[in-house]
């Protein structure tokens, strides 16, 4: 439920306290007390938010831009090479739980590229501010739900053909992703070729026609994994 006066607070805190509303009802006070502690940045170069075996304590809107989450492994020769397990899209709240909650180390890379526009919580703050504000770990615990959601939803499009696959991906992350991203980051994560993806990618602006009937295979993935969403609901 979106509150009235959200709309007198800074684009990014007031897009994340919209997204937060309309999860859970919040109070005005609760709105009030939560946006004088928060505070939005732009990004002037890459920021990594947490290194395999560092513990993340600080969890990040996106208002503009997205987060990748890889793992350093060795090829054949044994030369390390990024691998990207996930995503995270703008409008969505990139944190780790097993840090931020439990204090664990985490087992992978995150980052979020330059240019993006985030707002950043740290756990300190969500300690005291839950001392005043109890709803808050519902709210916590509403937000990983959705997040579990969206995990079953992505490795659903794992199943999918390659060029169905990437369809997919485009509309669960959007096209934009492209701008913020190399190619080989994305084709790790679809588990494809570099090569392959940008032949792909060339193929869908030579033959349209072929790319919107690939659509069809998409709307029928997200019917099916919208079902998925209710479970959380």
């Amino acid at each position: 439920m979106e509150r009235s006066g959200l709309n007198n607070y800074s684009p990014p805190v007031g897009s994340l306290l919209t997204y937060l509303n309309g999860h859970l009802n919040l109070s005005q006070e609760f709105n009030d007390a939560l946006r004088r502690m928060l505070g939005a940045e732009t990004l002037a170069a890459k920021l990594d938010v947490v290194k395999f075996g560092e513990v993340c304590v600080t969890a990040n809107w996106i208002e503009r831009g997205y987060a990748r989450f890889f793992k350093r492994v060795a090829d054949d020769n044994g030369i390390l090479t990024d691998v990207t397990i996930d995503f995270c899209r703008w409008g969505r709240i990139l944190v780790i739980p097993e840090c931020f909650f439990n204090g664990q180390p985490c087992g992978y890379n995150a980052e979020i590229p330059k240019g993006s526009v985030i707002v950043p919580f740290s756990k300190n703050c969500f300690d005291t501010f839950k001392l005043s504000a109890p709803e808050a770990e519902s709210l916590a615990n509403k937000i990983l739900s959705l997040e579990r959601a969206e995990s079953l939803e992505k490795r659903e499009l794992m199943k999918m053909k390659p060029r169905p696959r990437y369809d997919a991906f485009l509309r669960i992350f959007g096209r934009e992703i492209e701008q913020y991203f190399a190619v080989k980051q994305i084709a790790s994560y679809l588990g494809m070729q570099p090569s392959y993806l940008s032949r792909l990618r060339s193929e869908i602006k030579k033959y349209p026609t072929d790319h919107l009937q690939n659509k069809v295979s998409v709307v029928i993935f997200l019917l099916l994994t919208s079902k998925i969403d209710l479970l959380f609901n």
